[in-house]
Formats: C-alpha cells, sequence, structure tokens
C-alpha cells in the first residue's frame, strides 16, 4: 500500500499495476543485526553505568541507541521502496 502510493507520487507511470519489492530476508537479516547492534549497546550501557556514576552517560546512550533505529528504519524504508514497476 504505502509502496504504490509512493510510486504513483514520484515516477512517470500513472497506473502501477504491481511492484515487486525485495525478498524478506532482506529486512530479516537488516532487523537482526540492528538488534544484535542494540543489545551490545545495551550491554555496553550496563557495564558503564556499574563503574561510573556521571548523569550524562544514559544520555549519550540513549543517543546512539536513537541514531541506531534511525538509520535502521532509513535503510529499511531504502530497501522496501527499491522496486521493480510493472
Amino acid at each position: 500500500m504505502l509502496r504504490k502510493h509512493v510510486l504513483k507520487n514520484y515516477t512517470h507511470h500513472s497506473h502501477v499495476d504491481h511492484a515487486i519489492g525485495r525478498d524478506s530476508s532482506v529486512f530479516i537479516k537488516s532487523m537482526v543485526w540492528t538488534l544484535v547492534f542494540l543489545f551490545l549497546l545495551f550491554a555496553c550501557y550496563a557495564i558503564v553505568d556499574q563503574y561510573s556514576d556521571r548523569e550524562y552517560i544514559p544520555w549519550i546512550f540513549a543517543g546512539l541507541g536513537l541514531f541506531l533505529f534511525v538509520k535502521y528504519i532509513i535503510d529499511f524504508l531504502n530497501q522496501y521502496l527499491d522496486s521493480i514497476i510493472i
């Protein structure tokens, strides 16, 4: 639904019958890697938070986690909208 709407708005084709996208394994691989990186980031946070009493440490890790999440969303949409128009 989203793919067809975006393709109709940003392509020169007025009638989009089918939009063939990528295989779902591309999305799963990206999601697994992102979850692994977020888990590693959380493990680093747990270790640093145990030994440090600085108040800005959670904000640094929250910013890094938010950055990873935004990067994942942008990569997901880039792969999702990469399709063949028939």
